[in-house]
């Protein structure tokens, strides 16, 4: 009996929401990284995410971008090394403080982004084959709600 209930357990863990969520977001990105180094592209998932969000909103600043990311300073700091390292953003000082770095998305940056998208819509197609556009909006809706309840938003 005691048996049963631990196997219970762990199948009730191994398919609460946060477990689906993070291993469904976990698969997704692992798919996404295997595209890309199959396709000979020498960047990280989170490299990509970064560009991603300078692309949109170019010229932030480190809190701003890990804010916006929503990753740790010190990870942005490695991330953003890397990808300085590869042509791909740049840090420029700004005119009002001399201590604070604006990062900008390189014309490298962008470049890279235009061959990477095709490679991301790939990925995001599998994983909503056989979703509509109905319950995408559903599911869209409720991890909103989750998400504002966890961070009180």
């Amino acid at each position: 009996m005691g048996c049963l209930n631990v196997k219970n357990i762990e199948n009730q863990l191994k398919n609460s929401l946060g477990t689906l969520i993070g291993r469904t977001s976990h698969a997704i990105l692992n798919k996404l990284q295997k595209r890309f180094r199959e396709e000979g592209y020498n960047i990280t998932v989170e490299q990509w995410q970064v560009l991603i969000n300078l692309n949109n909103t170019n010229h932030q600043f480190h809190q701003q971008l890990a804010e916006n990311t929503f990753k740790e300073k010190s990870t942005i700091t490695r991330l953003l090394d890397g990808l300085e390292k590869k042509n791909l953003v740049e840090r420029v000082s700004d005119t009002n403080d001399r201590r604070q770095k604006s990062i900008r998305i390189t014309a490298n940056g962008k470049s890279l982004l235009t061959k990477l998208k095709p490679f991301a819509h790939g990925v995001q197609s599998r994983a909503l084959k056989d979703v509509d556009l109905k319950q995408m909006k559903i599911c869209q809706d409720i991890l909103l709600k989750i998400y504002n309840n966890v961070t009180g938003t």
